[in-house]
């Protein structure tokens, strides 16, 4: 099922606390418990554990900025938790070609546009629903659909 995808990414960050002296060069999020914390972050390649990226920021650091994008992920499916939940990190993993696999956080609650598999039996239609709207008294844990999503997209400027 995964061969369809060049390759298959799972990327995730640490948070590690130092000293609140060093608060100056790693910003923590954490005001009482963690002045100052450092960020690991890793994009390991699923199958075999091989270690693709790596890179240590300030904790305040946002996961999703981490790394470039770029066209090596043609054709690659990457996984991530909530922490990359970013509609306009997703938008650049597509514009080279990629797939992406996210959590949403539960917050979100986006309007679905269409169904990415045909159901049989008692399915209920999901299009036009929002997120949760759909989810609430489902009989399975998992729907496979598109939703909509909105990501703030910088001005390109022309010379």
């Amino acid at each position: 099922m995964l061969g369809v995808f060049r390759d298959v990414l799972a990327a995730d960050a640490s948070v590690v606390k130092v000293h609140d002296r060093l608060r100056p060069v790693w910003k923590g999020t954490r005001r009482n418990t963690a002045k100052a914390a450092l960020k690991v972050h890793a994009w390991v390649r699923v199958f075999t554990g091989e270690l693709v990226k790596a890179g240590i920021t300030a904790d305040a650091h946002a996961d999703s900025k981490a790394f470039g994008i770029d066209q090596g992920l043609r054709g690659v499916l990457l996984l991530f938790d909530r922490g990359y939940a970013s509609p306009s990190l997703w938008r650049r993993i597509d514009s080279v070609g990629g797939y992406v696999l996210c959590r949403v956080p539960k917050g979100w609650n986006q309007p679905i546009v269409s169904n990415n598999r045909r159901s049989r039996g008692r399915a209920r239609k999901l299009v036009g629903l929002r997120l949760r709207d759909a989810c609430e008294g489902l009989q399975r844990p998992i729907i496979d659909v598109l939703a909509s999503f909105e990501g703030r997209v910088r001005g390109v400027s022309t010379l």
